[in-house]
C-alpha cells in the first residue's frame, strides 16, 4: 500500500503565483491612479476653501488677502504633495495656484489626458484650469 500525501504540487503553486501576479499587475496602476485623484481632490478642496475665505475677508475689508498664513493656511498641503500660492492679488481679484510636487509622483498623473501638475483658479474670469482636472 502506498501512503497518500495531501497538499499542493509545485506546478499548482506556481500557477497560483502567476495568477496573483497578473491580477496585481492589472490592479496596482488603477490603485495608484485612484490615490492620485484623491490627493488632487483634496488639493481642490483646499483651493475652494481659500476662495471662500478670500471672499469672507473681502466682505470685512477693502481688499483680498495676499498672504495664505493670514487666512489661516500653512504648508504642507496634502501631506506635502502640493504647494499653494496666491498671486495677482488686488482689491478686486486674485489667483490661487496649486502645484503638485514630485514627492510621490503626484505631478506625473495624466490619467485625465491632461497634466494636472498645476491647477489654478482665477477670480477675474471665474475659471478653473485646466478644466479636465476640475
Amino acid at each position: 500500500m502506498r501512503d497518500q500525501q495531501s497538499g499542493f504540487t509545485l506546478i499548482e503553486l506556481m500557477i497560483v503565483v502567476v495568477i496573483v501576479g497578473i491580477l496585481a499587475a492589472i490592479a496596482y496602476p488603477s490603485y495608484l491612479s485612484s490615490v492620485l485623484k484623491g490627493h488632487r481632490a483634496e488639493a481642490k478642496a483646499i483651493m475652494l476653501n481659500i476662495q471662500r475665505d478670500q471672499e469672507k475677508h473681502r466682505a470685512n475689508n477693502t481688499s483680498y488677502q495676499a498672504n495664505l498664513a493670514t487666512l489661516g493656511y500653512t504648508a504642507p498641503f496634502v501631506d506635502g504633495r502640493y504647494t499653494m500660492a496666491l498671486s495677482g492679488v488686488t482689491a478686486t481679484e486674485f489667483v490661487i495656484t496649486a502645484t503638485a510636487q514630485a514627492t510621490g509622483g503626484q505631478n506625473q498623473d495624466s490619467s485625465s489626458g491632461t497634466s494636472c501638475a498645476t491647477m489654478t483658479y482665477t477670480l477675474s474670469t471665474d475659471s478653473y484650469t485646466p478644466s479636465a482636472c476640475w
